[in-house]
């Protein structure tokens, strides 16, 4: 006799929890729409450009544009702990005049980013490695073994979304 009298009650509350559950995922979906296309992109600062391309394989690349995002995940798996890793995307030119574009590796100790202020090594530990083929085509950073940027993870995805971005 209890049992039935508790249904209605039970099924009330299960709607309840039902409806409280999709205004919540109904209110993040509608953040992140409403979130801009660059809310990840921060910028380079020139240090960390010419570092990248000081390391060109065979002939000189010329950086035109660069930017970060930053991946708060890496840190789980790295092997050389930092306090922050950011995926970089840089498009240059290469001597042949062709454009083409990469993405490398930041470890750095410094503190982390704010307020669209610029990606920097700071005054700590830093760290680079190649993240996609462009990377270790075009320069001899080596692969991230002690950073395991995945090639198609979501900073690397969206560090190459911001650089699009980017006015050419």
């Amino acid at each position: 006799m209890i049992e039935r009298r508790t249904r209605p009650v039970r099924a009330a509350v299960t709607i309840v929890v039902a409806i409280a559950a999709a205004a919540l995922l109904t209110m993040a979906l509608a953040k992140e729409i409403r979130r801009p296309d660059n809310a990840h992109c921060l910028p380079v600062e020139q240090s960390i450009v010419d570092a990248i391309a000081s390391r060109s394989t065979a002939r000189p690349i010329a950086p035109t544009a660069a930017v970060a995002v930053r991946d708060p995940w890496i840190a789980a798996t790295a092997s050389v702990p930092f306090a922050n890793y950011y995926a970089v995307a840089m498009r240059f030119t290469t001597a042949d005049g062709e454009t083409a574009y990469g993405v490398w590796g930041l470890g750095t100790d410094a503190a982390r980013s704010q307020d669209g202020s610029a990606v920097g090594f700071g005054s700590g530990r830093s760290g680079l490695v190649g993240v996609d083929d462009a990377a270790r085509i075009w320069t001899d950073w080596p692969p991230g073994t002690d950073m395991p940027f995945a090639a198609e993870g979501t900073s690397v995805v969206r560090a190459k979304q911001c650089l699009d971005l980017v006015d050419r």
